[in-house]
């Protein structure tokens, strides 16, 4: 009489064992019953694969009963921290100042990006007690350590696929992630998206807990629209940590992927590469940057694989996974429309604006107070300008926040050469940490002391042509219109309008174009009024979609 222990029951089920498994597990059940009261069966393994092996045989799940399920949840990280200290108190080892405070920490975050189907709990945590104390035996050989820390474990034993967790840790509720949203610059619309779509969760699982509902939560799948720079990816990370702490997802961890992950140049090599990544991300947030990419000529038939592998994915995995796709907010139709069953995989689309001139001038001094920097007042007048001209001139490469880091980088490097050329024995800390105007990059500075032209200045140039007399008269009646519409003052958005011009080469169609953008530039009708000459070979092409694709850009 005793009881017999089944590890890993699942395996028993699976395919390619000659079908000794199921004659195990026949066994089993025969016995079970013959020997009523004599030995007990506990069979243990991972919570979904012990789902899929009780389904084997209808037999199986009744010899055992619903009621007789136990349940047995992950230790939680404080659990793991105490199982840690008991190892380091029974093998006479000490915790240094630092790893002692943030051990906590760590403990919390490597928990959180744990994957539930491989983590081994106290195991784990006994296990890399002893690597870290084998590193320590190493480290003190190699130095000269006084005896009192002989048996002193510092971070420097934590092992390198580790050391990314030694950090203070993350949020430890929904709130104080929904509290870090808020803090970021602009973002309302985003802000109120993912605030909807928590207290929706949160409701659904208050249902759930009352028995008032039994449909399945899920974490939903996303659509981020939005230029380069407008804070994607750091939403994403927030949504994981959101999701890990209300229970839908193991880990807060965002798998951060991009077209070129996926795809190879090799026959079948996408197909595959695309499944590692797919298994990579269950349990988590996968984040697909620039998804628009896979429907651009070029990557298309590889979008297709892609997608193909994604939409079945996305449904078979929808109470274990996130899944994220990114791009620009006119490019992303075209990605959906690489199937017809992709779109209706997605939960919500989430729009990410562009900042204003304002919120840039938050971010850059955001940027600057983190770095503990100082902006000259001499400055804020200039940057201020800059930020202005920015978001009137934008076009759809607007890098937003990332333009301001960059910018940050070009003035540190200027900030640098400005100090080398003097002793810098000489140079007070606060001066070492200041920006002045002059640390502005030359082409941002010559855009903002560039005098704003007078559309009546660029007319007196275009009289200047010889002849074209007609023209002349023309533009000039087009540009009284307009300052006509203007003076109106009516809030709506004047056209520059569309025209065809008609004559032989030479004639100066090109340069009248270009007065034009000037003009048009000058009324502030047109952010920048630059010309882009193009002709038939610029934008038809001898492949299918290639045409489409050359006029887009």
């Amino acid at each position: 009489m005793g009881v017999l222990f089944v590890d890993e029951a699942y395996r028993f089920s699976e395919e390619g064992d000659h079908g000794f498994g199921k004659e195990a597990i026949e066994t089993i059940m025969e016995a079970m019953p013959n020997h009523m009261g004599e030995f007990c069966v506990i069979a243990a393994g991972y919570p979904e694969k012990m789902s899929a092996f009780l389904d084997t045989n209808p037999g199986l799940k009744r010899r055992f009963g619903p009621q007789n399920i136990i349940h047995i949840p992950d230790y939680t990280p404080e659990d793991l921290r105490h199982i840690f200290e008991q190892q380091v108190i029974q093998n006479k080892r000490k915790l240094d100042h630092t790893l002692e405070r943030l051990l906590p920490d760590f403990i919390m975050n490597w928990h959180a990006a744990r994957d539930p189907e491989t983590f081994g709990n106290a195991g784990d945590v006994i296990n890399l007690f002893e690597e870290m104390d084998a590193r320590r035996s190493v480290r003190v050989q190699k130095m000269e350590v006084d005896k009192d820390f002989v048996n002193t474990l510092s971070s420097d034993d934590i092992p390198e696929r580790l050391t990314e967790y030694f950090k203070p840790a993350k949020a430890s509720s929904v709130e104080e992630v929904l509290k870090h949203l808020d803090h970021l610059v602009g973002l309302t619309h985003v802000k109120s998206k993912i605030a909807q779509i928590t207290k929706l969760i949160h409701v659904n699982m208050e249902n759930k807990r009352r028995n008032l509902s039994t449909a399945p939560l899920y974490p939903g799948h996303y659509i981020f629209t939005g230029n380069p720079g407008t804070g994607k990816t750091t939403v994403a990370r927030l949504m994981g940590q959101i999701f890990q702490l209300q229970g839908l997802l193991g880990r807060s961890e965002v798998l951060i992927t991009g077209p070129s992950d996926f795809i190879d140049k090799y026959v079948g090599g996408t197909e595959e590469k695309t499944k590692k990544i797919f298994q990579k991300a269950i349990n988590g947030v996968l984040f697909i940057d620039e998804a628009h990419q896979l429907a651009e000529i070029g990557n298309h038939s590889y979008g297709r694989i892609i997608v193909k592998e994604l939409v079945p994915f996305m449904l078979n995995h929808r109470e274990n996974l996130c899944v994220i796709v990114a791009g620009y907010p006119d490019h992303m139709a075209r990605f959906l429309d690489i199937d017809p069953g992709l779109k209706s995989r997605f939960t919500e689309t989430i729009r990410f604006e562009d900042f204003s001139s304002e919120e840039l001038t938050t971010i850059f001094h955001h940027q600057i107070e983190q770095n503990n920097e100082i902006a000259s007042p001499e400055l804020e007048e200039s940057i201020k300008k800059i930020f202005d001209l920015w978001v009137h001139e934008k076009d759809n490469d607007f890098g937003n926040a990332r333009d301001v880091h960059k910018l940050m980088e070009k003035m540190r490097k200027q900030r640098a050469q400005r100090l080398t050329e003097q002793d810098l024995s000489d140079v007070s800390n606060e001066d070492m940490l200041t920006f002045m105007p002059c640390d502005i990059p030359e082409n941002q500075r010559q855009r903002i002391e560039q005098k704003q032209e007078n559309p009546d200045d660029i007319l007196l140039t275009l009289d200047d042509l010889i002849g074209l007399n007609r023209v002349k008269n023309m533009v000039k009646s087009i540009i009284n219109h307009i300052k006509i519409e203007q003076l109106r003052g009516e809030n709506r958005r004047i056209s520059p309008g569309h025209y065809v011009f008609v004559g032989n080469p030479g004639t100066g169609k090109t340069t009248v174009a270009r007065k034009m953008g000037q003009m048009l530039k000058s009324l502030g009708i047109l952010n920048k009024g630059h010309l882009v000459e193009v002709g038939r070979a610029d934008m038809v092409a001898g492949y299918c979609y290639v045409s489409h694709y050359l006029n887009q850009k």
